[in-house]
């Protein structure tokens, strides 16, 4: 019997990387490495202890010997990067270059599927207006990178805004009556595209099936798109709790979040408001792939969450 193919999966203890695992784990066809900055971290100890069997090797995405090592013998790679890291934060450009690492070397190790974790360009979609949005357009040249090695063959997944966010970067706010107000600088009328990142391995793990079929293609992963009103409906309706959506000026929104965060992230709702989260692009490729994603609400009622303690 053939031995089974090696995935890596670079960002094995973060959301997506972590999804990736489970699903490939769970067909029980792949060999997995997960790589990691800190294998002696409890989340890398507990991957271990979850996932009897799988390889987890560290790996710097600033050392070039680290991803060499870790990228041998792979079938398939899956990789994703962390703009929010601080060490990112304090030095944009970081991104770029580790992902371009991640690329030049997954080619240069004769890696057959190359999955990228990308996003759409903000800069290019808007014609040069929303061009401060790094975390998302920093992601597409690494994209563009890889479309242009013609040995690799390499697949574009694009997650929607993650129902977890609401959970950390962007919780309700709480009024003094109790309400829960979900406050965003966009209108009552713009639609959100919204997308579980638990659902990520289903979708990844679909398309390398006919991994073929999706070479130098975006995948553009949406369960559903809903206003701020009908998210604040959505959960009163799974909570009980009162809540709202409330549209903020820009001066409103840079206030509470000052810098150079909160004119990226003004900017990124600003492109949703006038153009949508994927610009021209299908929303719901990777749920017609896989046949359904988890909804809002059916989040709420998994996550068991209701908002801010």
């Amino acid at each position: 019997m053939a031995s089974k193919p090696l995935m890596v999966i670079a960002g094995a203890t973060g959301a997506q990387g972590g999804a990736v695992l489970k699903a490939a784990y769970n067909t029980g066809k792949w060999k997995i490495r997960a790589l990691t900055r800190d294998p002696s971290s409890e989340k890398a100890k507990s991957l271990q202890n979850e996932f009897k069997g799988i390889e987890v090797v560290k790996a710097d995405l600033n050392s070039e010997a680290d991803i060499r090592n870790a990228f041998n013998g792979a079938h398939t790679v899956f990789a994703v990067t962390n703009f929010w890291d601080p060490e990112v934060q304090a030095k944009p450009e970081l991104e770029q270059i580790q992902g371009k690492r991640l690329v030049d070397i997954a080619s240069e190790s004769h890696v057959e599927y190359f999955v990228w974790s990308s996003l759409p360009d903000y800069g290019k979609e808007s014609n040069g207006k929303y061009k401060s949005v790094l975390h998302f357009d920093g992601k597409y040249r690494i994209e563009e990178y890889a479309k242009s090695k013609p040995n690799l063959k390499s697949i574009f997944f694009h997650a929607a805004f993650y129902a977890q966010n609401f959970q950390s970067f962007f919780p309700p706010l709480k009024a003094q009556d109790g309400t829960l107000v979900f406050a965003f600088p966009f209108n009552d009328r713009t639609k959100v595209a919204i997308f579980d990142v638990n659902d990520t391995g289903t979708i990844v793990l679909k398309a390398l099936e006919d991994p073929d079929e999706w070479v130098n293609k975006d995948i553009s992963s949406a369960a559903e798109e809903l206003t701020g009103p009908e998210i604040a409906a959505v959960f009163s309706k799974v909570t009980g709790k009162k809540a709202i959506f409330n549209e903020l000026s820009e001066e409103e929104y840079k206030k509470r979040v000052p810098g150079s965060t909160g004119e990226e992230l003004y900017d990124m709702f600003q492109f949703w408001q006038r153009y949508g989260y994927f610009g021209k692009t299908d929303p719901f490729i990777g749920r017609r792939l896989v046949g359904n994603l988890t909804s809002f609400e059916q989040w709420l009622r998994q996550a068991n969450w209701a908002g801010p303690a």
